[in-house]
């Protein structure tokens, strides 16, 4: 279901181009951050599932438990600056509705921040946490 929302979500806002406001490219940016989890976390999820927590052994399991996780944080920041942004932006459209006030002019650099940002804050996670073997 999130893939398929998420994937008809981007396809009509590609599609109507008089929805290419900011809300409109926060939304794709939301929709794009659920797709890398639903492509990436989800079936490492659900390999946990089946295989009663088990994990693959050595150096390539462990830099695959660390991408997995940091590609969810990652995620999981994108979305939560894409929602600031759209808040930000309906508040000053709803506090200063006739007044200019500082908007986004450059939504693709918008979307670009967001990410970048996204992965530097979570670098210093990628780098510290260790994966715990059982036993």
């Amino acid at each position: 279901m999130a893939l398929v929302g998420n994937i008809l979500l981007i396809y009509i806002l590609y599609k109507s181009p008089e929805t290419r406001r900011l809300t409109s490219f926060m939304y794709v940016n939301l929709a794009v951050a659920d797709l890398l989890v639903t492509a990436v976390v989800m079936p490492q999820s659900m390999e946990l599932i089946i295989l009663d927590n088990l994990w693959i052994d050595g150096t390539f399991g462990e830099l695959l438990a660390k991408l997995i996780m940091f590609v969810f944080f990652v995620a999981v920041t994108a979305s939560v600056f894409s929602l600031t942004a759209v808040a930000f932006d309906f508040f000053f459209g709803i506090v200063l509705p006739m007044q200019k006030f500082p908007r986004f002019r450059n939504k693709k650099i918008l979307v670009l921040t967001i990410w970048i940002t996204s992965m530097c804050l979570m670098t210093p996670w990628l780098i510290t946490v260790k994966v715990r073997t059982p036993g």
